[in-house]
């Protein structure tokens, strides 16, 4: 069972390259979100160009099942309620259902862009543009269990690291690896552990194929960026690429 694939009794295995269908717990869901911020949500990138929501505003680029705001004021997240020019935080839609909807701007951009700051400047000295830092993915309807009796065959991942979110920005392009317990699930039930994999992805192509979304979320925070944190469920997602394998 799973508990003596934790205890070491089995040990990881490896499997062959390509693409899975894969249920992210809320700690993957998180790094590839936070990732999502740094290189997509703030109107610098957008500006420069270097953003996935370049010219795509209003448009469907991922699954309906997929909504994202970031909110400063709300508790459930670290709470953090005005940025470091003073200004108010507030909820901002980024994706609803899908759909493209906003960005997030300190008072410069909201210049540039004749709008009002949403309370998200960073420090004098940060060079990055207002960036959302309090992020929530919406919950869905199912129970993460639920969603592991669903996979005929796929892997559960229970979180990422070493994730390069700067391969094409435009795209929304990554790579990263697992880490902390990888499982292969057959039938909806796991089976065995496997080794670290490696996965490069078009992370709102991915979100395309998002098929099932938990009720239960967690707050992932992130103590190496002050107040970020990420309030996600887990996602069930069709046909994700691996494309190396740790030895």
């Amino acid at each position: 069972g799973l508990l003596e694939l934790l205890e070491g009794r089995n040990l990881p295995k490896a499997i062959p390259l390509g693409r899975y269908d894969v249920l992210l717990e809320p700690e993957a869901v998180s790094e590839i979100v936070e990732w999502l911020s740094y290189i997509g949500f703030g109107a610098k990138q957008v500006h420069e160009r270097t953003s996935f929501l370049t010219a795509r505003m209003g448009d469907q680029i991922t699954s309906p099942e997929i909504s994202i705001h970031d909110d400063g004021t709300d508790p459930e997240g670290l709470a953090f309620p005005f940025d470091y020019e003073g200004v108010p935080k507030r909820r901002v839609s980024l994706i609803k259902q899908g759909v493209a909807e906003s960005l997030v701007y300190d008072s410069h951009y909201a210049r540039l862009y004749h709008t009002r700051s949403t309370g998200h400047a960073l420090s004098y000295d940060d060079y990055e543009g207002p960036i959302a830092q309090n992020l929530f993915v919406a919950p869905g309807s199912a129970s993460r269990s639920d969603l592991l009796k669903r996979m005929d065959r796929g892997l559960w991942i229970t979180r990422f690291h070493y994730v390069n979110g700067l391969l094409k920005t435009q795209q929304a392009l990554m790579t990263g690896l697992t880490r902390d317990g990888t499982f292969l699930v057959r039938d909806g039930k796991v089976v065995e552990a496997v080794k670290n994999l490696r996965f490069t992805e078009p992370i709102l192509e991915a979100f395309s194929r998002v098929i099932g979304v938990s009720r239960e979320r967690r707050r992932v925070a992130d103590p190496a960026q002050g107040f970020f944190s990420v309030v996600a469920p887990a996602l069930l997602l069709r046909r994700f690429t691996f494309t190396g394998q740790t030895k």
